[in-house]
């Protein structure tokens, strides 16, 4: 429900629900993204020289 610049949000929980007035400016934005897939993340390796590794915690 929205009146002027303020909006009536219900936030829905497992046990808890309630509800709250808040301003237009405390709403975010849509995402204009698409959902994350499998192909959204790459995998490479770096080779590390040698001299560096002894610094690493592995």
């Amino acid at each position: 429900m929205m009146k002027g610049e303020f909006l009536v949000v219900e936030y829905l929980g497992w046990d808890n629900s309630y509800t709250e007035i808040v301003n237009t400016d405390r709403i975010r934005a849509v995402n204009p993204n698409s959902p994350i897939n499998e192909k959204t993340f790459h995998q490479f390796e770096i080779e590390v020289p040698h001299e560096v590794q002894e610094y690493l915690p592995w």
